[in-house]
C-alpha cells in the first residue's frame, strides 16, 4: 500500500498479487497392435545318437567337418551359440497418449484506492447580535478524528490531528478559541482555516505514518448592531410665583402690584 495527499484528500492505494495454480489431469489411451507373424512350428528332429568314438578336441578342418558329419559336437570355442527358437514380436504403437497432470500457473493483480476527508468545520459565536465595541467569542468543534474504509478487503484508517488555526476577519488568533470586537454595525463575516497533519495504517498494531498536511476551512456571520438611542428629558419649567392683585393687569396696569 502506499498513501499520499491529492487535492486536499488523503489517497490510500493498494495492489494484491493472487497465485493460482490450475491442474488437469488426462486420461491415458494406449492402442498396441502386434503385426509380428506366429513363428511356425518347429520341425521334429531325428534324434540322433552320437557314435563312442567322437574326438574330444578338435583342430584341423578335416577333423571337424569328420565331426560333424558323424554326428558329433564339435568341441572347443567354434562350438556356435545356441540359437532361441522364441520368435521376436514386433510391436507397432499406433495411438498413444501421454497420462499426466498439467500445472499451470497464473497470477492476478487487483488495484483498490480510497480518498479520506477530515471532518466539516462548524463555528459558534457567544451571541447571535452583538452590540459595537462588545467583545465576542468564536469558538470551533476541530478536534482529532479518525476515518476508515475497506480497501482489497482490509480496513484502512486515517487519523486527522488539528496543527495549526488561522481566524480571518476582525478576529485574528492561533489557538482554537478567538476574541473579537467590532467598531461599526453590520453584517461581519469570520472565517478559520484548521491545519490537520494526516497518518494511516492498516491494523491498530501498526504505528500511524505520516503523509502529510490537509486544511478546512469554515465561516460565519454575525450582526452587530447600533446602540438603543437614549430618550431625551424635556427641560424643566420655571416654577411661577402667584401674585395677588385686584385685577388683570392687562386690563387694569394700575391696579395693586401691576
Amino acid at each position: 500500500s502506499a498513501s499520499t495527499i491529492s487535492n486536499n484528500q488523503v489517497l490510500v492505494c493498494a495492489t494484491a498479487t493472487e497465485h493460482k495454480s490450475a491442474s488437469a489431469a488426462t486420461s491415458v489411451k494406449t492402442s498396441v497392435k502386434n503385426t509380428s507373424k506366429p513363428a511356425p512350428p518347429p520341425k521334429p528332429v531325428a534324434s540322433v545318437t552320437p557314435p563312442s568314438s567322437c574326438p574330444s578336441a578338435v583342430a584341423t578342418t578335416a577333423q571337424i567337418v569328420s565331426a560333424a558329419l558323424a554326428g558329433c559336437k564339435i568341441p572347443g570355442p567354434s562350438s556356435p551359440p545356441a540359437v532361441s527358437s522364441k520368435p521376436v514380436a514386433t510391436v507397432k504403437v499406433t495411438d498413444k497418449e501421454v497420462s499426466g497432470v498439467a500445472t499451470s500457473n497464473s497470477s492476478a493483480v487487483t488495484n483498490d484506492q480510497a480518498t479520506f476527508s477530515a471532518n466539516a468545520l462548524a463555528i459558534q459565536a457567544s451571541v447571535e447580535v452583538a452590540q459595537i465595541n462588545e467583545a465576542v467569542i468564536f469558538t470551533s468543534d476541530a478536534r482529532e478524528h479518525e476515518r476508515a474504509a475497506v480497501i482489497l478487503g482490509r480496513t484502512g484508517y486515517v487519523r486527522f490531528e488539528p496543527v495549526g488555526f488561522t481566524w480571518s476577519g476582525s478576529s485574528e488568533a492561533d489557538s482554537l478559541i478567538a476574541i473579537a470586537s467590532f467598531a461599526t454595525s453590520g453584517t461581519k463575516t469570520i472565517s478559520l482555516r484548521v491545519d490537520y497533519r494526516a497518518s494511516t495504517r492498516f491494523s491498530l498494531s501498526e504505528p500511524w505514518q505520516i503523509v502529510g498536511q490537509v486544511f478546512v476551512v469554515a465561516e460565519t456571520r454575525i450582526q452587530v448592531a447600533e446602540p438603543a438611542k437614549s430618550r431625551e428629558t424635556p427641560p424643566p419649567r420655571t416654577k411661577v410665583v402667584p401674585r395677588l392683585v385686584f385685577a388683570s393687569c392687562e386690563t387694569m396696569p394700575s391696579a395693586y402690584r401691576c
